[in-house]
């Protein structure tokens, strides 16, 4: 699917044209938040796994689509953690090691938001 298919998805709900949030987080032991736009606060809940919340919410939680790209070793990086729906205000965001299919830092890990505000 191209990013141009993705705009039409359920609607037309999905404005490519602007991101609405972005974070470069720097993880390890002391995870920080090295950049980012639209980010009110940085929660580090554990190894791989952390809340940004929005500055400017989204319009609900079904109008915006996450991102995520880590570059160290093996990995897969998801939206949301197990159980923890996503919300207009914020996305809670893993990053996990293929190899032990456990939750784990990657650093850098970037994550983009895109959708309708």
């Amino acid at each position: 699917m191209s990013l141009r298919a993705l705009g039409s998805v359920s609607g037309a709900i999905y404005n490519l044209s602007r991101v609405g949030v972005w974070a470069v987080i720097q993880a390890g032991v002391t995870a920080k938040l090295h950049s980012s736009y639209n980010v009110a606060t940085f929660t580090d809940n554990g190894a791989g796994d952390f809340t940004l919340t929005f500055t400017v919410p989204f319009a609900d939680a079904s109008s915006y689509a996450i991102i995520c790209s880590a570059n160290s070793g093996n990995f897969t990086a998801g939206h949301t953690a197990d159980g923890v729906p996503p919300l207009a205000g914020s996305a809670r965001v893993v990053t996990i090691a293929d190899a032990l299919n456990a939750l784990a830092d990657r650093d850098p890990t970037t994550v983009i938001g895109v959708g309708r505000r």
